[in-house]
């Protein structure tokens, strides 16, 4: 039913049907008045987003604002309206919005973030401060896995993400008190008793003369912005030392810093990249389309895995098959199955692109341990059998869970390739210099295809001199100097 209720939000938004009820002031009070989804698009833009210097950021934040509120939709349903206009659902300007927000909005209209054909939680930042932050470390029980930790060096360019803030002890003590929060009175320093894996205070201990209490790192933060100002305590990546009765504070950063970065992103937008790939960076596993299909799922078990489909037939098939690659796999190269495996066969093309944002050449799309398919018939008559399909996107599964990070994508891809093909692609190296941008490339068909055969290549070169054994020893250790040197050369046995 829920997801029935988003088609039909999302077909009434491309005619420019959806309204929103929008309390002004905050959820408390204030007049209560109704606009248009686009017209709101445009005036969160004007609240959240007013120093973008760049259009292609402007267009991400569009899409961000409208996914965000496609997820909400019932926050203040109890009350009476959709959203607040503050910072508590979004913050929007519904007055006098410029031209640029509104432009922005026109040219994403009806587009969302989808994932497992909902609208994602498209949470957003001003500044993770060089480190996105992981969704589960801020929503308990909130499935969001594209909310993920990774390193942003596009915010890292971003000389104003570094901050400072000084408050004597007795100021804090008096404002966490007004906020209602235990505080010692006699508050002398503050410690971080614990962090998450982006390095984000988690919990603190608030130290007086004579017991200390503990607090959350978010409440923390939290109570200090509504007593002293948002300004202050701007992230929770800092930390905290005491000097004479002052606390001194040492951050980067501005916000929760999950979803997509507001300075990285206008970053990478002035870099050059579409606002598509924005989105794809912040935001990985997900598709950015206007409507995910209707697709009425059945699934089967088998242990850890699970198959879906539409047709009960099409999911025992399909389940018989990916046995049947799986074993091979164990047999030829003693790769056990994955521990866990979802998969889905989508029931024909159309709805396989809206599902996952992937073009029609593409014949799936994997995303940790689910795999997306074209339909079983497509897969048939164009790319060679579904088994030889799920081959393919078994050995993604198992490369990268086995993967270290920072392992070159071009390695890990190309391994996938000459495995899978067992490789059969040993022609002379045409492109050695293929980019790991150019393997990710989905616009064009041919440069997506000449890349992953110059990683094929490469991969199947380093096989033919280390041997297979070592190439997947090197999944965990990491690729020693002279195979990145041997893998260039056209002729392995000419890189001594």
């Amino acid at each position: 039913m829920r997801f029935l209720c988003l088609l039909l939000l999302t077909a009434t938004w491309l005619r420019g049907e959806v309204t929103y009820r929008i309390r002004l002031g905050g959820a408390q009070g204030g007049k209560i008045v109704e606009v248009t989804a686009e017209q709101y698009v445009a005036s969160v833009l004007a609240g959240e987003a007013g120093t973008f210097r760049n259009a292609e950021a402007l267009k991400a934040m569009a899409v961000a604002a409208r996914t965000y509120a496609a997820h909400f939709r019932s926050r203040h349903a109890p009350e009476g309206f959709d959203f607040c206009s503050t910072t508590h659902c979004q913050r929007a300007i519904l007055q006098n919005v410029p031209g640029r927000f509104q432009e922005a909005a026109d040219e994403t209209r009806g587009e969302l973030l989808w994932f497992h054909s909902e609208p994602a939680l498209a949470a957003y930042t001003q500044d993770c401060g060089g480190t996105s932050e992981a969704a589960a470390a801020i929503w308990a029980g909130e499935y969001a896995p594209y909310l993920t930790i990774h390193q942003d060096p596009y915010c890292r360019a971003n000389q104003h993400a570094v901050w400072h803030w000084e408050v004597s002890s007795a100021t804090l003590a008096n404002a966490l008190t007004a906020q209602q929060l235990l505080t010692p009175p006699d508050l002398q320093r503050v410690l971080v008793l614990g962090r998450t894996s982006s390095g984000r205070v988690h919990t603190l201990s608030l130290i007086g003369a004579r017991h200390s209490q503990p607090i959350a790192g978010s409440s923390f933060r939290f109570a200090i912005g509504r007593g002293l100002g948002w300004n202050t305590l701007r992230s929770e990546l800092y930390t905290v030392t005491a000097v004479n009765g002052i606390l001194h504070f040492e951050g980067r950063g501005a916000g929760h810093g999950a979803g997509l970065c507001q300075d990285g992103a206008d970053e990478m937008a002035a870099h050059g990249k579409t606002y598509r790939e924005i989105l794809s960076f912040y935001y990985p596993g997900t598709s950015v389309s206007h409507l995910a299909q209707d697709v009425h799922w059945v699934g089967i078990r088998a242990g850890q895995m699970e198959i879906f489909a539409t047709q009960h037939d099409i999911a025992h098939q399909a389940m018989r098959l990916t046995n049947v690659a799986a074993a091979e796999l164990e047999s030829q190269y003693h790769l056990p199955k994955p521990a866990i495996l979802t998969v889905y066969v989508y029931p024909n093309l159309n709805a396989f692109r809206n599902g996952t944002g992937e073009p029609g050449w593409v014949a799936a799309h994997t995303f940790g341990s689910r795999v997306d398919t074209q339909p079983l018939r497509i897969l048939q008559q164009q790319h060679g059998g579904f088994q030889s399909v799920m081959r393919h996107e078994l050995l993604h599964v198992m490369i990268e869970e086995a993967s270290r990070p920072g392992l070159p994508f071009w390695f890990r891809e190309g391994l996938v390739e000459s495995l899978a093909r067992n490789g059969v692609n040993t022609g002379p190296e045409a492109n050695p210099g293929a980019r790991d941008e150019e393997i990710a490339e989905r616009n064009d068909a041919l440069v997506t295809r000449a890349a992953y055969r110059s990683a094929e290549r490469r991969v199947t070169a380093l096989r033919a001199r280390y041997g297979t054994a070592e190439l997947l020893r090197w999944l965990k250790d990491g690729l020693p100097a002279e195979a990145m040197r041997s893998s260039t050369s056209s002729n392995p046995a000419d890189s001594k």
